[in-house]
């Protein structure tokens, strides 16, 4: 025992609740999702930059010394609005993620869900302590 506590030090009490914890981590998830919105936004800004350039409707000239140039925009435009696609989505993903962190503490805040864990928690030390005994 006393080399567990001085590997882990002393345990002493939380200083602060879940709820501050879960709304912590819902408040660095929005800003990982408002990161994300932004890189999104500045990739789609990009595809329509390069997209402005072609005349709409301009096929690629086949043969025509501009043919690789406009290969290479197409394919950065495609590139890039999987990027922005992705990015967005991302963006959801975290934004979702902080709701649920909101959710889920609100969850573990109700009396029957903390009545249920004190059960369990009391019938998981009977057992131990009967496998012990």
């Amino acid at each position: 025992e006393d080399v567990l506590l001085s590997l882990a030090g002393e345990i002493e009490d939380e200083d602060s609740t879940l709820a501050e914890r879960q709304e912590a981590r819902a408040e660095r998830f929005t800003g990982y999702s408002g990161k994300r919105a932004s890189e999104s936004a500045q990739a789609l800004d990009e595809v329509e930059r390069l997209a402005a350039m072609i005349p709409p409707g301009q096929p690629i000239l086949v043969g025509h010394h501009s043919e690789r140039r406009a290969r290479r925009d197409a394919q950065r435009i495609e590139n890039g609005m999987k990027r922005a696609v992705m990015l967005f989505e991302r963006a959801e993903y975290w934004e979702e993620r902080a709701r649920s962190a909101l959710l889920h503490a609100k969850y573990k805040e109700r009396p029957d869900v903390r009545w249920r864990r004190i059960k369990k928690i009391e019938a998981d030390l009977r057992k131990a302590e009967k496998t012990i005994a």
